[in-house]
């Protein structure tokens, strides 16, 4: 009899517990307040991560650019200098010299590749085409991609 009893309480005691939850989600379905909070917490890892992938994506546009810049420069700097019959040699050390004045500290001589192949119809002419590669960072996409990314910049020029 006594278990019997303690079971009558214990359902007593659930049941009324069921029907306060019930009562405060019937209230706070029914109440206007607090709804911006929800829809805030509910939106606010779409738009975060909306904002981590553009700036990851202004960075990319940045390093892109910047690599161009240093390529168009080395590029043209070659050239002109390939133009007056430099040696390889001096064409290798004129592009680790570049390198080091436009801030390229991250980037060997391995990373550029100068190609000076002779046409054989025209013996004078010459195209220079510097090839650089930079590895750039991953901040956000590095949840979704393992791999490095690389910019490679490759402008060429006919001397």
């Amino acid at each position: 009899m006594k278990a019997l009893r303690t079971r009558m309480i214990l359902w007593r005691s659930l049941i009324a517990w069921l029907r306060r939850i019930q009562r405060r989600l019937r209230a706070f379905s029914i109440g206007e307040s607090g709804g911006v909070a929800i829809f805030f917490a509910l939106s606010s890892p779409v738009w975060l991560g909306g904002l981590a992938l553009g700036a990851e994506v202004g960075s990319w546009y940045y390093f892109q650019q910047r690599l161009q810049g240093m390529a168009d420069a080395m590029a043209a700097s070659i050239a002109a200098r390939a133009g007056t019959g430099a040696s390889e040699d001096e064409l290798w050390g004129l592009a680790s010299t570049l390198l080091v004045y436009n801030q390229g500290e991250s980037f060997s001589l391995d990373d550029v590749g100068i190609s000076t192949p002779s046409n054989p119809t025209f013996k004078d002419e010459r195209i220079i085409s510097v090839r650089i590669v930079q590895g750039i960072p991953l901040y956000l996409t590095s949840v979704f991609q393992q791999s490095d990314a690389f910019l490679l910049m490759r402008p060429q020029l006919h001397v």
